[in-house]
């Protein structure tokens, strides 16, 4: 605004580059970027043969195996940064988080019973677990700065993941 505030022009997941304004600053132009992607599975010692698991617009990041041969992931192909899991072929694609702000980083425990992630659902990035099929979230850590990237250590106990302080590299926290 006029008195110094700032206040958001987008609401999207798209990027916004090249912003130029008109003279009188009322109008502004801006190149939009939005990446496609999609998630393919091939064989061990095969890859000129891969299969396509996923179809349509979006991205899709973050992929974890889960125990139970699932594949656990974000997408924003719904329109909102959420976490899914899928069958390799396809198929029995679950939305895990719905509409809560972003959610990123989904790994599952050792024992397939829970999953971890980082989401800004508190305002700033934390870390966050639910249940395996995406109830009972708890927040789990509580900062004032950013916490990303959890992963349950191998016996399913703690979880280590990066925290980031002003004026500071990030550093590795367990939880």
């Amino acid at each position: 605004g006029r008195d110094g505030t700032a206040r958001s022009l987008t609401n999207d997941l798209s990027d916004y580059r090249n912003v130029m304004l008109t003279a009188d600053s009322n109008s502004f132009v801006a190149t939009q970027t939005q990446t496609l992607t999609n998630i393919w599975i091939a064989p061990k010692g095969d890859s000129a043969h891969p299969a396509q698991v996923t179809s349509g617009f979006g991205r899709y990041f973050d992929l974890n195996w889960a125990p139970n041969g699932m594949i656990v992931y974000a997408s924003d192909a719904s329109g909102s940064a959420d976490i899914y899991e899928t069958a390799v072929n396809g198929s029995n694609v679950r939305q895990l988080t719905s509409n809560i702000k972003r959610n990123y980083a989904p790994q599952v425990s050792p024992d397939d019973r829970f999953i971890v992630f980082h989401s800004n659902r508190s305002g700033v990035f934390q870390i966050w677990r639910m249940d395996r099929d995406g109830s009972n979230p708890v927040q789990l850590t509580f900062g004032n700065s950013e916490s990303h990237w959890p992963q349950f250590s191998g016996d399913g106990k703690f979880i280590i993941y990066q925290h980031f302080e002003p004026g500071v590299t990030s550093t590795l926290w367990r939880v």
